[in-house]
């Protein structure tokens, strides 16, 4: 089975006002002492699959790089042939038609991860998120690598700017 996993803290920021517009963007806003170990533990956030939360090291991250980003908190997203794990939360607001937003997460792979990955990044949208959804490519801020991700890296910044087209929420 190969698969690659993913951790990650994320940041969208409105370019003009430098303010976040993505709610707990280090996921460090979570439900109860002991939270479950999925993202849905933190809020606002949702998932499709099975994305992990974590809200310290997990003891199975035996990189040199383990743990979070910044913060305490941060998720895991698990890639496969046949399977693959989104996370997503609705923006604070929408974004305003012609401005342009400026993307920032830290991504690093898991050192078990048995595969590279080509490209990763987000997709801004006018309507939720569903399984099967086609992305329009305009709404990507992806990055694409040449030889691809792989081998036991730290965090990676995967940043871009987005031109808003009016109401991706």
């Amino acid at each position: 089975m190969l698969n690659a996993i993913f951790l990650l803290n994320t940041y969208v920021y409105a370019q003009l006002e430098g303010k976040n517009l993505i709610p707990n963007p280090g996921f460090e806003i979570y439900k109860g002492k002991n939270p479950k170990p999925s993202i849905i533990s933190a809020k606002p956030w949702l998932n499709v699959g099975t994305v992990d939360f974590y809200n310290k090291i997990d003891e199975k991250d035996t990189s040199h790089f383990k743990g979070p980003h910044s913060g305490k908190c941060y998720v895991g997203i698990r890639f496969q042939a046949k399977y693959k794990e989104y996370a997503y939360v609705k923006l604070t607001e929408p974004l305003i038609k012609d401005r342009t937003y400026f993307f920032s997460m830290y991504v690093r792979l898991l050192d078990v991860s048995t595969v590279s990955i080509k490209q990763l990044g987000v997709y801004l949208s006018d309507s939720p998120f569903k399984m099967g959804m086609v992305f329009d490519p305009n709404g990507l801020i992806d990055t694409t690598y040449t030889s691809g991700l792989s081998g036991n890296y730290g965090w990676m910044p995967i940043t871009g700017k987005y031109t808003a087209k009016g109401k991706e929420k």
